[in-house]
């Protein structure tokens, strides 16, 4: 007869460091993919339009100019002024490319502003010019029960 011996199993043991080291890598990855969006916020009230359409020229060049009031004129991400516009738009965006100015302006924004804006436009030979708006209609007006007092 033979004897029999009783085998000792060795404990499994999982090694949770490539596991951690993983995951320390992926969210180093969305951190540094967060910092590098284009995302720009500007607390701009647009107007409202009833019809609006986006347009879809691949070749053309957006110059994005955001005008929240007469001190704060925006090209882009840079905050400028309304007398350097023209040369920093020189600067960025070669005369020869196909250009089209994007105008994102406050509601509230005087007339006279967007005026001097597409003046200077013009004279940078910029013909083409859209305006950001919010695309929606406006809102039905709500009859309020009489106040009874």
């Amino acid at each position: 007869m033979r004897a029999y011996r009783k085998r000792t199993w060795a404990k499994m043991v999982a090694d949770l460091t490539p596991l951690i080291d993983v995951i320390f890598l992926i969210i180093i990855f969305f951190v540094v993919l967060i910092n590098f969006s284009q995302v720009h916020v500007r607390n701009v009230v647009l107007p409202n339009a009833d019809q609006s359409y986006v347009s879809s020229n691949p070749n053309q060049q957006l110059v994005p100019i955001t005008l929240r009031d007469k001190d704060e004129i925006f090209l882009g991400k840079d905050r400028i002024s309304l007398a350097t516009l023209s040369e920093k738009i020189k600067l960025q965006y070669p005369t020869g490319s196909e250009v089209t100015a994007l105008i994102r302006a406050d509601e509230d924004i005087p007339y006279e502003l967007i005026k001097l804006v597409l003046t200077k436009l013009a004279a940078l030979n910029i013909d083409k010019v859209e305006f950001a708006t919010w695309e929606g209609s406006p809102d039905p007006l709500i009859e309020l029960p009489p106040n009874e007092t």
